[in-house]
């Protein structure tokens, strides 16, 4: 799953600008920075800034999956990201 990741991650910050953090909590992590805003921030700062819910419902295996977890924006990201993979494999 590393692997997914990383390749994730590359395909993200061909997005960004070089060093590319956020303006908020400094992570540079592509795969959570917002490439799309005026701000640059990670998700769970987007999040703050726009006063968005910090938890949200991840289903676990889709949306008919009756499992779901709460995470924040940021661990959604990442666990999106796997699942995407995982459906294209």
């Amino acid at each position: 799953m590393r692997g997914v990741l990383e390749a994730e991650r590359f395909r993200r910050a061909s997005l960004l600008p070089p060093g590319a953090a956020c303006e908020a909590c400094s992570t540079a992590d592509p795969l959570l920075l917002d490439g799309d805003a005026a701000r640059m921030l990670c998700a769970d700062d987007a999040a703050i800034d726009g006063r968005r819910d910090l938890v949200g419902r991840h289903h676990l295996a889709g949306k008919p999956w009756p499992i779901v977890l709460d995470v924040s924006p940021n661990w959604h990201r990442v666990l999106t990201a796997l699942q995407r993979a995982r459906s294209n494999a």
